[in-house]
């Protein structure tokens, strides 16, 4: 078997398991080059996957970033601090994830704090005392609001 031939079949694999991956979940430029380094390939053979993955539009950063957006924020309800984190974790650059969020509205930041608060009340009833109040301002904090967020849907 020829070296050329050698490299394609070995970086055959490495496009199997990269789809291997995607068919789990949507992933970022940086954690499939993570999860490729994690398995043994060479690092020009994860940038050859990488390179041709982005060519057929499978890996597309600015995508994963407005659907996990549209997640986190619309569905599980978190915050944009929070939002920042998740996609830190996810290995996208600061830049993308600034100027993603900087998309989102007030109002669907404010809406998507309401409906946390709104699972939260209906699970441990309505903050009557102070101490109950702290505990829903603490829970509201760390999905992600800021005070400034917090402090308009509790009044």
């Amino acid at each position: 078997m020829s070296n050329k031939n050698l490299k394609s079949k070995f970086q055959r694999k490495s496009i199997d398991y990269a789809f291997f991956l995607l068919n789990l979940r949507d992933q970022s430029v940086g954690e499939m080059r993570n999860k490729l380094k994690k398995k043994g390939y060479e690092r020009a053979e994860i940038d050859e996957t990488i390179k041709t993955l982005k060519e057929k539009k499978f890996l597309d950063d600015e995508r994963f970033v407005e659907n996990l957006i549209r997640t986190k924020l619309e569905i599980m309800n978190f915050g944009k601090q929070r939002i920042w984190q998740d996609l830190k974790k996810k290995f996208i650059a600061n830049d993308l994830i600034d100027e993603a969020l900087s998309n989102i509205e007030k109002d669907d930041e404010k809406e998507s704090a309401k409906e946390a608060m709104r699972r939260y009340v209906k699970k441990r009833g309505q903050p009557k005392e102070y101490k109950d109040k702290q505990k829903l301002i603490a829970y509201l904090q760390r999905r992600g609001f800021s005070w400034e967020v917090i402090e308009k849907i509790i009044g």
